[in-house]
């Protein structure tokens, strides 16, 4: 009765690293669309001096931020593969350490939402029109990504 048992733990255990790493690990080219979106914005709304100077500001901060989630996430890749090594793994720990993580996450988009709200403010009215025009452009584009289907 015990081998069963042992053999579905060791299973789901293995599922559930597997699903942790697919979801943690570095993407190709990720840490950088921000960089490329933040670039792009710029150019097509002909920014001013200082609207430029703000969107600089805010890719810095994002970089840097997202920085030190790349460097949290590989720390949690290391203690995962150490406790996949022992006997138990300590629940607790993980469980707390994906928590941390989370929280820093949510840090980086509260940084973005809030640096959104203020870059807005200083947006023209002809700018603002730009920029939806090139949201519709990108969503009809790509819209089976962004709309599922009825």
């Amino acid at each position: 009765m015990k081998k069963p048992s042992m053999v579905m733990t060791v299973i789901v255990v293995l599922i559930i690293g597997a699903a942790f790493f697919t979801g943690c690990r570095s993407h190709n080219g990720h840490g950088k669309k921000h960089a490329f979106v933040l670039d792009y914005i710029s150019e097509t709304l002909d920014l001013s001096q200082e609207q430029e100077s703000q969107l600089s500001d805010i890719k810095e901060d994002v970089e840097t931020r997202m920085a030190a989630l790349r460097d949290d996430r590989a720390a949690m890749a290391v203690t995962v593969k150490e406790q996949l090594a022992m006997d138990q793994m300590d629940e607790t720990l993980i469980r707390a350490m994906v928590e941390e993580h989370r929280s820093k996450m949510d840090g980086v988009v509260d940084l973005v939402v809030d640096r959104l709200m203020k870059f807005h403010k200083n947006l023209t009215p002809g700018q603002k029109e730009k920029l939806i025009e090139k949201i519709d452009k990108f969503e009809s584009r790509f819209k089976s990504r962004y709309h599922s289907s009825s």
